[in-house]
């Protein structure tokens, strides 16, 4: 171990400081540059149902194929509070808040995606 520690010199010990402050930073860049939603759409059997601000709470009723799921916008987070799927994989994705976040419950044919400003269209896609 102690060889090591001899081996290394001063630049060595910058270069890894310089690339370890360059990677927090990226980090920090990409995170603070993802937009906010603004609404939230919900789709059942692709057919968009309802369409709200993601700032206003309440609680929807949506009625798809397999049964009844109760969506939750609170605090400008949105959530499946119940469904009847089997899995319950659509309450596992969590709460999502930021524009392009989906929630996807495949049995029951619902789609429930976070929308942003319509100026923003970048995605994660590049060509």
């Amino acid at each position: 171990m102690i060889r090591f520690f001899k081996i290394l010199k001063i630049g060595d010990y910058i270069l890894t400081v310089i690339i370890l402050v360059g990677f927090f930073v990226g980090v920090f860049s990409i995170r603070s540059s993802t937009n906010a939603g603004q609404a939230v759409s919900i789709f059942v059997d692709n057919q968009e149902r309802y369409h709200f601000r993601i700032f206003e709470d309440r609680t929807i009723k949506v009625q798809g194929d397999i049964g009844e799921t109760v969506v939750r916008i609170e605090h400008g987070k949105v959530w499946i509070e119940s469904a009847p799927c089997p899995l319950q994989l659509c309450k596992k994705m969590g709460k999502i808040s930021k524009s392009g976040d989906i929630i996807v419950c495949i049995p029951n044919k619902l789609l429930i995606r976070i929308e942003g400003s319509r100026g923003n269209t970048i995605d994660g896609m590049t060509m």
